[in-house]
């Protein structure tokens, strides 16, 4: 749902909208703390890709555009779930929910968005 919003002229916010709404239909959490980013000459970049449009930046898509799209969810509760361990990088649940996380990078393209990560 989140790729398919990616064209120029839509925004983060419609991305946010497109992932909160489809994980909320399947009765999952989105996970609103994490998210996407933008890639370019760093692999994480701005803009933010949030999963929750109350976290979303207002930043219009531009052809030319790379972003990571991650939606995360749990099957926990979606506010304060989370830990981060020792390695100040895993996070898991604190009520040992499940949870999942995916991601693709798209490029924003005048003919629509291009999944660069796709293994055909």
């Amino acid at each position: 749902a989140g790729i398919e919003q990616c064209v120029p002229g839509k925004s983060v916010k419609d991305i946010a909208a497109a992932i909160e709404g489809t994980l909320e239909a399947y009765r999952l959490a989105p996970i609103c703390d994490y998210g996407g980013h933008g890639i370019g000459r760093k692999p994480h970049e701005e803009p933010h890709v949030s999963n929750c449009v109350a976290n979303a930046e207002d930043v219009v898509l531009r052809s030319g555009m790379v972003l990571a799209i991650e939606p995360m969810a749990t099957l926990g509760r979606r506010k304060n779930f989370y830990r981060k361990l020792k390695d100040g990088w895993t996070v898991v649940s604190k009520e040992k929910a499940l949870a999942a996380h995916f991601e693709h990078s798209v490029a924003i393209t005048e003919n629509g968005p291009e999944i660069l990560s796709k293994l055909d």
